[in-house]
């Protein structure tokens, strides 16, 4: 039934609307003409870039560096380190020293050498995830901002609209209603009723005057929404027609609104904290390593050649540590292994910023705390603006049926009319009268689709 009436409307504003402007063609010059709504997109679009930038993946981190001095011999030492792109920060170095005597080249010697280093995080806390949480709450408060913004501006739109077309109403009745005293004053001076200088003509002649006064306020008004309208459109004011229908269907959303999910993320972020600083005072890590190296040297003596390894491993945890590594060399002059070595260290130290410590994890609790309660409150804040804007609806959906049963009586009130005034039963004024009301219901019935227009925009927002 509702979709029933407000197809009527529309049907009907269409026919009245021959010169009008298309709605959809208003929205979209205004949007067009708009600089704020311009800038807003433009930050909308900087946002995701920044997002975008940030969530770019970590690559292969590649460092050539070297040295080469000449006093008194030459020697070279050109060294190359990588860093993989993962949790561990997986380093891998090369270096191949050399040198050579300037006296004797027979006088040479190289150290070429590999070593690669990893550490494995045990405190079972990603780093990462705060950066993700963070960039999810900054994607999800740029959209919601720019299409805020969008459904904003076309309800500022809506409302100059309802503005002219409410001024337009006023002026056509406060005419119609000078029109009629004019006449009734001067038909009561032509019967004699009355004189010009009796006190009746004076009060009707200062009434006439003010309805005159009230009739000029109401085209100033008028004259001045239309420059706001051609400032903010582009367009001149020619009246509006093809109206949407509303879409007032209206639905909570389990989750809440963005606004209700960027305060989850808010808690989410104050949990990663507090397990952040426990990461950090209290680190468990291990950190594996190994390194190869030969030693090549040749001189007028003799030559020397020799291969090196170790591999070591060291945990750590709070406030110490614990290591041990082994290493060997292979002589492969005479084919053999030295004794392998064994090393284990150890360290330990006292925290001095305990208490420190233990206050900023204090104050990160309670940052938990309060996001937690703002959390409960956008959510119990978000199902009471549900219930209000269900409420409206029903409202404006009653609005709508009095507003369908009042033109389809003024229209059976012109019908009769007519017949009786065809008849002689009704005087040529009742039949004006009837037919300016149901003139003066299209503007009502076109104000009552543009509210529920900035109504369905309301709804949109809610649930953005």
């Amino acid at each position: 039934m509702k979709k029933i009436v407000f197809t009527a409307m529309i049907l009907f504003l269409a026919v009245m609307g021959i010169f009008a402007s298309n709605y959809s063609d208003i929205i979209s010059s205004a949007k067009e003409n708009n600089i704020s709504l311009k800038n807003a997109e433009i930050s909308y679009l900087n946002s995701k870039l920044t997002i975008e930038k940030s969530e770019l993946e970590d690559e292969v981190n590649i460092t050539i560096s070297g040295k080469a001095q000449v006093s008194p011999d030459l020697s070279i030492t050109p060294t190359v380190t990588i860093v993989l792109p993962n949790d561990g920060s997986t380093t891998i170095s090369a270096t191949t020293p050399f040198s050579m005597s300037y006296s004797d080249t027979s006088k040479l010697s190289f150290t070429p050498s590999i070593s690669v280093s990893h550490t494995f995080d045990l405190s079972g806390y990603d780093s990462d995830i705060i950066t993700a949480l963070s960039n999810s709450k900054s994607a999800l408060q740029s959209e919601y901002s720019y299409q805020y913004s969008l459904l904003n501006f076309e309800n500022s739109v809506i409302s100059l609209m309802k503005s002219l077309i409410n001024l337009e109403k006023n002026i056509e009745n406060q005419k119609y209603s000078i029109q009629k005293s004019e006449k009734s004053l001067n038909d009561k001076l032509t019967l004699g009723q009355i004189t010009t200088s009796s006190i009746t003509y004076n009060q009707l002649a200062n009434q006439l005057e003010l309805s005159k006064n009230t009739l000029s306020a109401y085209e100033r008004q008028y004259e001045n929404a239309k420059k706001q309208y051609k400032d903010l459109t582009g367009l001149e004011w020619e009246g509006v027609e093809n109206l949407p229908n509303p879409e007032l269907s209206l639905a909570s959303l389990s989750t809440g609104n963005t606004n209700v999910i960027i305060k989850s993320i808010d808690v989410e972020i104050a949990k990663n904290n507090i397990e952040a600083k426990n990461a950090l005072i209290n680190p468990k890590n291990v950190k594996v390593n190994g390194s190869v190296s030969g030693t090549g040297i040749k001189n007028e003596i003799a030559s020397q050649k020799a291969l090196s390894a170790s591999a070591g491993a060291t945990y750590s945890n709070g406030n110490w540590s614990l290591g041990t590594s082994l290493s060997s060399s292979y002589n492969l002059n005479n084919t053999s292994f030295d004794t392998p070595s064994v090393t284990i260290s150890g360290s330990w130290s006292n925290k001095t910023a305990a208490k420190a410590d233990e206050l900023q994890l204090k104050v990160l609790e309670n940052n938990l705390i309060s996001a937690t309660n703002s959390f409960q409150d956008e959510y119990t804040s978000y199902l009471q603006s549900f219930n209000a804007l269900q409420l409206e609806v029903m409202q404006y959906e009653f609005s709508c049926s009095q507003t369908a049963a009042n033109s389809d009586y003024l229209k059976a009130n012109l019908e009769n009319v007519r017949a009786y005034y065809e008849a002689g039963l009704a005087t040529e004024q009742e039949l004006k009268d009837a037919e300016f009301n149901v003139k003066l219901d299209e503007y009502t019935q076109t104000v009552l689709v543009l509210d529920g227009l900035t109504l369905a925009n309301k709804i949109k927002m809610l649930n953005l």
